[in-house]
């Protein structure tokens, strides 16, 4: 059966709408780096310190990972200050330290969500911590995703995953992951191939529709 200009038209333009009703539902997949066993944080650990998280702030950053433009992060100072050393060297006279955590603000495509997520429960103010840190100098950042963790260690493999306290209030409130430019880049992409076929039926059909009805006015 020969389907008609106008039929064809519908079924595409049903087609472009299933297609962008999917992405305007696309949840952006972030990858999980697996975390550390207690052995693993101490042994990958540059610095290990004890003490308590006095000050805190939250930054946008251009992402380290992902260094393409566009690709953005949320970086999360905190300043510790230092009960104890257990690992590794601090200057005699240091007795706090500010370590960066981070987490993905916005990506350009869905690919490059595919990499480090960054740092899981991120404490708040006052809570008193245990940090696995990699770095050197004044630059340090803690092993992702838990090198974070509570002062009271367990060799429970459960522990690591919430690292035994829940994310801060303002890592609460910052947005989850999306795409910097709404959608993904590759999808654009493919919406445009998508679109312009449309827009040419949708012209030959209304040139079409105008031809009969001057036709039958006549």
């Amino acid at each position: 059966m020969k389907l008609g200009l106008d039929m064809i038209l519908m079924r595409l333009l049903a087609a472009f709408a299933v297609i962008l009703t999917s992405f305007c539902f696309l949840s952006c997949a972030v990858a999980a780096v697996s975390p550390y066993s207690l052995e693993g944080l101490e042994s990958s650990a540059e610095l290990i310190v004890v003490g308590t998280v006095a000050e805190y702030r939250v930054e946008v950053e251009r992402s380290k990972i992902e260094r393409a433009f566009g690709n953005y992060d949320w970086a999360i100072y905190l300043k510790i200050a230092v009960d104890a050393v257990e690992k590794g060297e601090l200057e005699s006279d240091q007795d706090a330290i500010e370590v960066r955590c981070f987490r993905i603000k916005s990506r350009r495509s869905s690919t490059e969500f595919l990499t480090n997520a960054g740092h899981s429960a991120i404490p708040s103010p006052g809570t008193r911590v245990r940090v696995y840190l990699e770095g050197r100098g004044t630059n340090w950042e803690p092993l992702t995703p838990n090198g974070v963790t509570s002062d009271i260690t367990s060799d429970d493999e459960s522990f690591w995953w919430c690292q035994g306290f829940d994310d801060s209030a303002e890592m609460i409130q910052v947005a989850p992951p999306r795409y910097t430019y709404l959608l993904p880049l590759d999808m654009w992409i493919g919406l445009l191939i998508i679109i312009c076929p449309i827009g040419i039926f949708v012209s030959i059909f209304l040139r079409r529709k105008k031809q009969r009805t001057a036709l039958l006015q006549n």
